[in-house]
């Protein structure tokens, strides 16, 4: 964790640090930004920081640094649904907090995915902030605040996480003993660094399929491969990939290289947004 640290924004790392000497801890957080921001990062970084015995950050040897390794620390509660955050989660997460800290001075509730709150459940969470229990913190993990409801923003302190720069992950991978091995299954692709190093989960890559191989396949088996594409993450490192490999291999300044290049980006764009991913991605093979 000492390490992994430093991949997020020094001057969050600052701000948070601050915070935490000025004993000004809000009630509620929410911590923003896209994968290769290293927001998760951040807030066990807060966390851990929070409860340390010896210091504003972590020295990874006291007793509850060594209940954070562990995952037992009291006063630190995970929520990290594969799905939704359905209102029973959070009718248990009120039970859960009503006693406020029970060994520390601070208990952190960290949510990741938040913006997967159902209506309810997001009411129901609102609620949580508007009583709030002496003590205790709620941190927010979601791509962009926007995904969020609007009475929940406005009652939590904000902080967006840039994404960490392609210098400084390529500096952080080489000190490791594995970067070869690492860098060989990341495609030596930074967006694939970034997504390692801030999950420990490297995509399903062996469905990937280069440029060349998709202008081999016929319209048939361009619908079934856009179709096997499980999901939004995945279709948009994909296309990224598309794009580098068009960039790298080819002739950007032949019309129709241009054409592909341009489509890809616009489906980038699009699957920012709830549109059809299945829809796009056949749009998008059948164009190339």
């Amino acid at each position: 964790m000492t390490e992994m640290k430093s991949l997020f924004s020094t001057k969050n790392k600052s701000y948070l640090i601050q915070m935490i000497e000025n004993n000004q801890i809000p009630n509620g957080l929410i911590f923003h930004g896209q994968v290769g921001s290293f927001v998760n990062q951040a807030a066990q970084f807060f966390t851990r920081a929070l409860h340390c015995e010896t210091s504003k950050t972590p020295c990874d040897t006291c007793n509850s640094c060594l209940a954070h390794t562990n995952n037992s620390h009291p006063d630190f509660i995970h929520i990290n649904e594969e799905k939704t955050i359905n209102i029973e989660k959070i009718r248990w997460l009120k039970e859960a907090v009503k006693y406020g800290p029970t060994s520390s001075n601070h208990m952190i509730i960290l949510i990741e995915n938040a913006q997967t709150m159902t209506p309810g459940s997001a009411n129901a969470f609102l609620k949580l902030l508007e009583e709030p229990v002496t003590g205790v913190t709620f941190i927010l993990i979601a791509p962009s605040i926007d995904m969020l409801m609007p009475t929940i923003i406005s009652r939590c302190q904000h902080l967006f996480f840039p994404q960490s720069s392609s210098d400084k992950i390529n500096t952080y991978v080489n000190l490791l003993d594995d970067a070869s091995s690492i860098k060989e299954q990341c495609l030596e692709n930074i967006d694939l660094l970034s997504q390692y190093l801030d999950t420990k989960i490297l995509p399903p890559m062996d469905t990937y399929r280069s440029i060349a191989d998709i202008l081999k396949m016929d319209a048939f088996d361009r619908i079934s491969y856009a179709q096997s594409i499980p999901d939004k993450q995945l279709a948009t490192l994909f296309c990224k990939l598309w794009l580098k490999d068009i960039w790298g291999t080819h002739n950007k300044e032949e019309k129709t290289w241009i054409l592909r290049a341009e489509k890809l980006i616009e489906i980038i764009l699009n699957l920012k947004y709830n549109l059809n991913l299945k829809l796009q991605m056949e749009g998008l093979l059948l164009s190339l």
